[in-house]
C-alpha cells in the first residue's frame, strides 16, 4: 500500500510571489494616489489665481472710477506693483521677491502699468506659484480708459 503524503501550507515560493504582487499593488495605488493629490493641487492653485487676478482688476477699475487723475500720477508712480493685499492700496512693493506671497498662500501677484497710449491704462496682472513642477503663472490683460471724458 503507497503512502500519501499530506502537504499543509504554501511554499517558500508562494508567499514570494504573493508578496511580488501585493507590493506591485500596492506601489500602483500610491502612485495614482500622488497623482491624484498633485493634480488637485495644480487644480486649486489655478483657481484661486482667476481670483486673485480678478480681485486685483475690480480694485484698480474701482480707482480709475474714482478718479481717473489721480489713478493716472499713480499708475505714472509706479510701473509695477507687488500686490499682496488689495488692502494696502497704491502701497505696494515696486517688485516682488520670491517670498512675498499673498497672505496666507503660495501665490505672487503682480501688476504692472503701462500707460503710453492716450487716455489709455494698460493693466497686466500676474498671478504666479512654484511647485516640484516648475513655475506656473496666470496672466490677465486689461485696458482702461477715461470713458467718462467722452
Amino acid at each position: 500500500m503507497a503512502v500519501k503524503k499530506i502537504v499543509k501550507g504554501q511554499s517558500l515560493f508562494e508567499v514570494t510571489v504573493t508578496l511580488m504582487i501585493v507590493s506591485l499593488v500596492v506601489t500602483a495605488i500610491a502612485g495614482l494616489a500622488l497623482i491624484s493629490i498633485k493634480s488637485s493641487s495644480y487644480s486649486r492653485n489655478k483657481t484661486l489665481t482667476t481670483r486673485y487676478i480678478q480681485e486685483a482688476n475690480e480694485w484698480i477699475k474701482g480707482q480709475k472710477d474714482t478718479d481717473w487723475n489721480a489713478f493716472l500720477a499713480n499708475v505714472g508712480s509706479h510701473g509695477t506693483l507687488c500686490f499682496q493685499s488689495v488692502d494696502d492700496g497704491w502701497y505696494q512693493k515696486s517688485s516682488c521677491l520670491s517670498t512675498d506671497y499673498i497672505v496666507g498662500t503660495n501665490l505672487i501677484r503682480q501688476v504692472s502699468f503701462d500707460a503710453s497710449i492716450t487716455n489709455t491704462v494698460m493693466v497686466n496682472v500676474t498671478v504666479s506659484w512654484s511647485d516640484q513642477n516648475g513655475l506656473h503663472q496666470s496672466s490677465s490683460v486689461t485696458y482702461l480708459t477715461n470713458w467718462q471724458d467722452k
